[in-house]
């Protein structure tokens, strides 16, 4: 297995904005477009805006207590 250790390789083939308004524009047309909610974002690797989808994570249901019989 090779390590990338190039600190940008997570943007390949991502779109790079300066402009955040510009990244929100985007991300507006792109929704209507897709009917998938969308946002843009800043980026911590590059410092540039993208644009993204938030992916709903289901989060876990706490454990049930556990009830004791004494």
């Amino acid at each position: 297995m090779s390590v990338n250790s190039d600190p940008t390789s997570g943007c390949i083939g991502k779109t790079k904005y300066r402009v955040f308004r510009r990244a929100e524009l985007a991300a507006a047309r792109s929704a209507k477009a897709s009917e998938e909610p969308m946002h843009a974002y800043k980026c911590r690797r590059c410092n540039r805006f993208h644009v993204g989808s938030h992916l709903q994570r289901k989060k876990p249901k706490p454990a049930a207590e556990e009830v004791r019989d004494e």
